[in-house]
């Protein structure tokens, strides 16, 4: 989008506002790329916090398949956090 605006047919008043709409986005999307990477173990308390990976891992390990282990995990830190 942004190199659509270096264009020479483009209102400099509609530039500056697109812009500034632009940069709004990227900065959310930024923030969304941080909270995707953020350990979602951090709600466990620390000394747990070993012991549910390696349950989580034999979750995966002995499931059919990896949809369902990731739902089914998914599911279970939801329920941690609430």
């Amino acid at each position: 989008m942004a190199k659509i605006l270096e264009a020479e047919f483009v209102d400099p008043v509609l530039r500056e506002d697109l812009s500034l709409r632009i940069a709004t986005v990227e900065e959310r999307l930024l923030g969304v790329g941080r909270d995707a990477n953020a350990d979602p173990l951090t709600i466990i308390d620390a000394t747990e916090r070993e012991t549910f990976r390696t349950v989580f891992n034999l979750i995966y390990e002995c499931s059919p398949n990896r949809p369902a282990a990731k739902s089914l995990v998914d599911k279970i830190i939801q329920k941690l956090a609430d």
